[in-house]
């Protein structure tokens, strides 16, 4: 199950990056305006965040089984599915459910429409999947998806808070590794905002 982060009063943790004492404030609309966010964190109920790791066989039809703990949190946020697209940083993919993209397609919309950054990031969208999970929380998996990838048979899932990502197991694993190593060598610390903390 996914581990529930509690919000309390109009401020939360960040839950981005290394969070240097942050806090997330939210608006008067809600988290991404939905019209029910202010009263789920008034009332103190649980969002749930994408955590764990898990491996996953594709079948011969290129189906997956979705984590059950990824599942519960997208209905938690009552995405109509998963959206996936290939990353720009790493040979993996990058997963979401709806706030998240909705998140993001708000960021870029920020930016000048006629700049190279926007352009640059609205290929974000572009190559982005929307997938349904059926009956048996399965997905099809693209193939175009999985050769970037470099995925055969075998999909990690990696949690990352408020999105995933999918590895190919070898890759994720030597991933995996080089960040444990650079936080040791640069002695990362992660400061943690207080629960109420308005700091």
């Amino acid at each position: 199950m996914p581990l529930p982060c509690r919000l309390h009063g109009s401020k939360a943790p960040a839950l981005d990056g290394w969070t240097q004492g942050r806090t997330a404030t939210v608006p008067a609309s809600g988290w991404n305006g939905l019209p029910d966010a202010e009263d789920r964190i008034e009332t103190g109920d649980v969002v749930a965040v994408f955590l764990s790791t898990f491996a996953n066989k594709v079948d011969r039809k290129g189906r997956v089984s979705v984590p059950a703990s990824f599942r519960s949190v997208l209905e938690r946020q009552a995405s109509s599915g998963l959206i996936l697209y290939p990353s720009f940083k790493h040979p993996c993919i990058d997963g979401c459910g709806d706030e998240r993209i909705q998140e993001m397609v708000d960021s870029i919309d920020r930016l000048d429409a006629f700049s190279e950054e926007a352009e640059d990031l609205q290929t974000i969208l572009a190559d982005a999947r929307q997938l349904t999970i059926d009956g048996d929380g399965r997905v099809m998996m693209p193939k175009d998806l999985l050769d970037y990838a470099g995925i055969s048979d075998t999909i990690m899932f990696v949690g990352l808070g408020k999105s995933f990502q999918l590895w190919e197991p070898d890759a994720y694993a030597a991933h995996r590794d080089e960040k444990r190593k650079r936080a040791r060598d640069r002695g990362i610390t992660l400061p943690m905002a207080g629960r109420g903390s308005d700091k």
